[in-house]
């Protein structure tokens, strides 16, 4: 709710409304692409939780924001999750429950979670929106790197 200019507001949401199909798409789009998740399991096991949350965070972060657009709900802000997750009736099953199992970040187990979540919420998408290409979504979300490539001096 806003503290000044209430009717303000309420005119764009008014304005806004339906939620605009091309905007569903775009947030779609937008945030979809969930990628380096294995990253989290090699920055736990090199000791280093910061970048390990950060790439969780951003993963999650990206699949809240293709559900909030695909059940065309305005992001307005994440101060209290609970109410946000209630509002989604397309979203993976238990999903706060789920976001919250993910942390603290200790590697294989939160990336599981996290895969498991972008691949329905992929699902979800691939029944709604045609028009995305899922199945890119998933060859960049199932990329892992060798363990060639994970030794490398620049890893």
């Amino acid at each position: 709710t806003a503290l000044h200019g209430a009717e303000l507001v309420a005119g764009w949401r008014e304005a806004a409304t339906p939620y605009p199909e091309a905007l569903r798409l775009a947030m779609v789009r937008r945030y979809g692409q969930v990628e380096g998740l294995w990253r989290i399991e090699a920055f736990a096991a090199r000791g280093n939780p910061l970048l390990a949350h950060r790439v969780l965070v951003d993963a999650l972060e990206r699949l809240l924001l293709v559900l909030l657009g695909l059940n065309r709900v305005y992001y307005t802000s994440l101060k209290a999750l609970a109410p946000v997750v209630a509002e989604l009736e397309l979203a993976p099953e238990s999903l706060g429950e789920r976001l919250a199992f993910c942390f603290p970040a200790d590697g294989a187990r939160s990336a599981a979670e996290a895969q498991r979540l972008a691949e329905e919420t992929y699902d979800l998408v691939e029944a709604e929106l045609q028009e995305v290409d899922v199945e890119r979504l998933r060859r960049i979300l199932r990329y892992r790197r060798t363990e060639w490539e994970a030794q490398a001096p620049d890893a």
